[in-house]
């Protein structure tokens, strides 16, 4: 057994298909195909049911769940070893979700311009469930998230970010002083479409003051969602980062009297990955962000 067999059948594991895990690896099928069957005779069992798909046997599972943990760990052993031997680390993969990557992608890279660190980073763009299963994969280093995770990761808070309610200008509810959440009830809010965390978070607003959300309409990104309140299609909630720079006129922003609705942004990863030099100073950065539209959280 070795670390390329037990790559061979993570990959299988996450395509379902020889062909594409072949694809994915770099290899050729029958390559990867032999690989795995010579995996199967020294360990002396069947980890894939083979036909038109390739399915995974409850043996094949188990197996594959410890592969993932030896071959994070063979990561972790490789960027020990460079960072014991000085060489430069390879840039940090980090996975941000859709409503926060835009907003936050200027402060990160100012702060990180700002420190002067030699830190260099790749973001991913993905919603949350993905950016878990991009964790599970190797495909990025951390993630940035907005909810709650399972026990096997780390988790360190890094901001708060406050919501706004956003609201046609010709709208009942727009005016300048702080508004209650209970204003919102009977009011059916525009939210995110299904598979945005800003739109669970909305949904807790809505289940807290007593109101609705539209059920015939929804937006997938920030862009859109803001269009649709101009257009006096319903109010919304809106994270301050997200604030366009220039105000528009067919607009009304009004904060929340505290406390503020809110979510919390931690980054999330495997143990042995905080301890990277370069997530501590991703971390750093996060908790000096050059703007004043967060609230640092600490550890």
């Amino acid at each position: 057994m070795n670390l390329r067999e037990l790559e061979y059948l993570v990959a299988l594991a996450d395509t379902g298909h020889f062909g594409q895990a072949a694809q994915a690896c770099g290899v050729s099928q029958p390559t990867l195909s032999a690989q795995i069957r010579r995996l199967e005779d020294d360990l002396g069992v069947t980890l894939v049911a083979r036909g038109r798909r390739a399915e995974l046997t409850a043996a094949g599972v188990r197996v594959t769940e410890l592969a993932r943990q030896m071959l994070a760990l063979s990561d972790d052993i490789h960027a020990t070893a460079r960072e014991c031997a000085g060489q430069p680390a390879p840039p940090l993969r980090v996975g941000v979700f859709p409503t926060l990557a835009p907003y936050l992608a200027g402060p990160l890279l100012r702060g990180i311009a700002a420190q002067q660190s030699d830190l260099q980073i790749v973001i991913a763009e993905q919603p949350t469930n993905d950016l878990l299963t991009m964790l599970e994969q190797r495909a990025v280093d951390v993630a940035l998230i907005a909810t709650p995770v399972t026990p096997m990761l780390s988790r360190i808070p890094l901001f708060r970010e406050d919501f706004l309610l956003a609201v046609p200008a010709s709208d009942p509810l727009a005016g300048t002083a702080p508004i209650h959440p209970l204003a919102l009830r009977g009011r059916d809010l525009l939210l995110m479409s299904e598979g945005h965390c800003l739109r669970d978070q909305a949904l807790d607003v809505c289940a807290e003051s007593g109101a609705g959300h539209r059920l015939d309409m929804a937006a997938s990104s920030i862009g859109t969602l803001l269009e649709l309140v101009a257009a006096g299609s319903g109010p919304t909630i809106l994270p301050r980062m997200a604030i366009p720079p220039q105000r528009d006129a067919r607009l009304c922003l009004r904060e929340f009297v505290t406390p503020r609705p809110h979510r919390d942004i931690a980054l999330v990863a495997r143990p042995t990955v905080v301890l990277r030099p370069q997530v501590q100073q991703l971390v750093d950065v996060c908790h000096h962000l050059p703007t004043d539209e967060v609230v640092t959280l600490e550890e």
